[in-house]
């Protein structure tokens, strides 16, 4: 067999110059991929194909490849409906809004719509503001959102996402999309915080961060039939297309939302993570610090945030269910939560709800005490190399560049600015 792995150096050399980046195709036991390599070394690499979806795929897996004619163009808006068109069929209908293709039941994109744009402009002007290391998107951004929980199950597990009834949506970093459902997310099960506990553990331990989130008002239909719905292709099929098999790549870890968020809600965070991702604010490839990912997401899906109400005090922009879960657990919270949380991701496998807590709570007071070292902090994740390994030194001395080194300190007047809030309940109190 030829050895291709200086050949594919080369082209992984050319991908990252100023020059257009090269068309390639490539031919592994599973399928055959064409778009431009991203990174990667002499063992693996990474390809965007022009809708965005991004692959990892071992050398030693690849059979052939060849560089095509022209050079790697990603797709439009308009050419991204189009391949949607071609994947979906049935009553289903497709709405563009800026850079992003909705998918959604007849009469139902138009609302989803809305939503995105509202979230879209919101995003970019809040980031544009602080000066926050943001690029423009190369790729257009997908929304799924499928009438019935069964379709939704289908379709996740084609994507290696154990889709139980807790699971409300996510976005995967490697298909690039946000993928939900309408309908009631759970029955027959009460909602108590040690269920919701047990449903996030639930989620952390399958590599898939969860999301609980205060309800708002959203008015979804009762699900249509789901024979109305159909696909061009099985989704089961397109597994080892998305994920590779267990030689060829390791499974991407999504952002989920549980039970107990709103579909809004819902909606809102996940598109979030997918606008930052796209942005460069968290690379799709790699890993990122669990803190960092869904404390941003969590910042920004505040709707006074999101407004960017700087009017108002800190207290108008608070996340209440997140200030409320993070102040009642203060009586037994480690002493070593804050550096627990930059050096690992381990808190939210043992403790999930006190975790995403602590993430919210942390990214909102360095935002909001120390927004230009917190814009610093996520330029300097930005730029590091996204095929090391990222241990618990190098995550904490990247936090100590932007924040000093005394933890005690800092976490000292992270409580002390908790407890200065002057918080607005839904009551208005």
């Amino acid at each position: 067999m030829v050895c291709l792995r200086p050949l594919f150096c080369l082209l992984i050399l050319a991908a990252t110059s100023q020059a257009g980046a090269p068309l390639v195709q490539l031919t592994t036991p599973q399928r055959t991929y064409e778009g431009r390599i991203l990174v990667g070394d002499d063992v693996r690499c990474w390809l965007a194909e022009s809708d965005g979806q991004v692959h990892q795929l071992l050398l030693g897996t690849v059979s052939s490849f060849k560089r095509l004619p022209g050079e790697f163009r990603p797709d439009t808006p308009a050419q991204l409906r189009e391949k949607l068109r071609a994947e979906f069929s049935g009553k289903w209908e497709f709405e563009l809004v800026g850079n992003q293709v909705i998918c959604a039941g007849q009469k139902r994109a138009k609302p989803f719509a809305a939503i995105l744009d509202s979230t879209s402009r919101a995003f970019a002007g809040y980031v544009s503001r602080r000066s926050f290391p943001v690029q423009k998107a190369e790729f257009p951004q997908a929304t799924i959102v499928f009438p019935s929980f069964e379709l939704f199950r289908t379709y996740a597990e084609s994507e290696g996402v154990n889709a139980t009834p807790i699971l409300r949506g996510y976005y995967n970093p490697g298909t690039n999309r946000v993928v939900l459902y309408e309908g009631t997310p759970v029955t027959g099960q009460a909602e108590t915080a040690s269920h919701r506990t047990a449903l996030l553990t639930r989620l952390d331990r399958s590599s898939r961060p969860g999301r609980i989130a205060a309800p708002t008002p959203f008015d979804p239909p009762q699900s249509p039939p789901t024979s109305l719905f159909h696909v061009k292709h099985s989704w089961l099929d397109r597994r080892e297309e998305m994920v590779g098999t267990p030689s060829e790549a390791g499974s991407i870890a999504s952002f989920g939302a549980v039970a107990g968020a709103s579909l809004k809600d819902t909606l809102v965070h996940e598109t979030i993570h997918q606008l930052a991702f796209n942005a460069g604010l968290h690379s799709r490839l790699g890993s990122e610090p669990r803190w960092v990912v869904e404390g941003f997401a969590m910042l920004l899906e505040a709707e006074s945030t999101l407004r960017d109400d700087r009017g108002g005090g800190a207290g108008d922009r608070v996340d209440v269910e997140r200030y409320t879960t993070f102040q009642n657990a203060r009586p037994s919270r480690p002493k070593t939560m804050l550096r627990d949380i930059v050096t690992g991701d381990g808190v939210f496998l043992t403790n999930p709800l006190n975790a995403y807590a602590e993430a919210w709570a942390t990214t909102f007071f360095l935002s909001e005490t120390r927004s230009s070292q917190y814009a610093d902090y996520l330029k300097r994740l930005s730029k590091r190399n996204r095929l090391d390994e990222y241990p618990a030194d190098a995550r904490q001395r990247d936090f100590e560049q932007s924040f000093g080194k005394d933890f005690v300190m800092l976490d000292v007047q992270l409580r002390e600015f908790m407890d200065r809030l002057k918080v607005r309940t839904s009551g208005g109190k």
